[in-house]
């Protein structure tokens, strides 16, 4: 039972981030322009970054899910290689790499591993 609600709750709050972006076109056109690297206004700037730290946020709890047992490993799966998929976009990356240290280590160490496995990688400062 804890398993389903777990399941649930992390379907509806994925559904909830989508349908913000599906009933905002302005919000749409910020992600199109900042997943490509394009430069935006000071204002969707913010608004796209906050955009990929709820995404970040939304695949950290399906990572901690998953490592407490309440996630199965097959969906697991799909949403890393969801999250390796938004990493190749550069403006994804970019975000991922400015505020990775808001992340669990456990997350942090998983994706960036992920990544340096598709052939990217954050720049040490």
């Amino acid at each position: 039972m804890m398993r389903s609600k777990v399941r649930n709750d992390l379907s509806n709050k994925i559904v909830d981030i989508l349908m913000l972006l599906a009933a905002d076109d302005d919000l749409v056109n910020i992600r199109i322009k900042g997943d490509a690297g394009d430069s935006l206004k000071l204002e969707e700037f913010v608004r796209y970054r906050h955009l990929c730290i709820a995404f970040f946020r939304y695949w950290e709890n399906v990572h901690f899910q998953y490592r407490n047992g309440l996630y199965d490993e097959g969906e697991f799966e799909y949403h890393m290689k969801t999250i390796m998929g938004a990493i190749t976009n550069s403006g994804m990356r970019d975000a991922w790499c400015d505020w990775q240290h808001l992340f669990s280590k456990e997350f942090r160490e998983d994706v960036d591993e992920r990544m340096k496995r598709l052939g990217y990688q954050c720049e040490q400062l």
